[in-house]
């Protein structure tokens, strides 16, 4: 197991640093991470290992000052994001591209979509995504419904791994993510 992300609710961050400290196995910080101020929290708190940046909770630019006060605090940078096409996600590949720094990346979240509505941009080859050099991306309104990002992902137990039950248009994957050989157990 390469880390546990968000293990606890969003404000407890007591219970991160406990888990961080009781079990050695490193905490990401998600939820508890929307602003500089919650990354300078975590911090002070000794909370976790590392923060995970998502430009859909903090924007582009707050994103890009947690990642220069993680890097000076001596934590880990990861990227993810919420369910979003390759549009979103793109922005935040430019940040791993642009700022360097990041340890894990989770950007697999356009694969949960039952079609890609994105042409052009970055594509994935197996666990790599590949950087694009060609035109801007461009999203393809017709394929990709206007209410589809409203669709309701639920989390279901497994002993092996935490698994989606998602709608009829989107596929089923599970939510760990690949990092060479090992997995990283997403938190809800």
């Amino acid at each position: 197991m390469v880390l546990l992300e968000q293990p606890v609710v969003r404000n407890d961050l007591d219970s991160m640093a406990a888990i961080r400290r009781e079990t050695g196995i490193p905490v990401a910080a998600d939820e508890s991470v929307r602003s500089l101020a919650d990354a300078q929290a975590v911090v002070a708190r000794g909370a976790a290992d590392y923060i995970n940046i998502k430009i859909m909770k903090t924007g582009v630019v707050e994103a890009v000052e947690i990642a220069s006060f993680t890097k000076a605090s001596g934590l880990k940078l990861m990227i993810g994001g919420m369910v979003e096409t390759r549009m979103a996600m793109g922005c935040s590949f430019s940040l791993v591209l642009g700022l360097g720094g990041f340890d894990v990346l989770d950007l697999d979240t356009p694969l949960l979509l039952a079609s890609d509505p994105v042409t052009g941009g970055y594509q994935y080859e197996g666990s790599r995504l590949q950087p694009w050099s060609g035109p801007r991306p461009r999203h393809e309104s017709s394929t990709f419904p206007e209410r589809h990002h409203h669709r309701i992902i639920q989390p279901l137990a497994s002993s092996h791994f935490l698994q989606f039950k998602v709608s009829p248009r989107c596929c089923l994957r599970p939510s760990s993510v690949r990092t060479q050989g090992r997995f990283v157990i997403g938190g809800w």
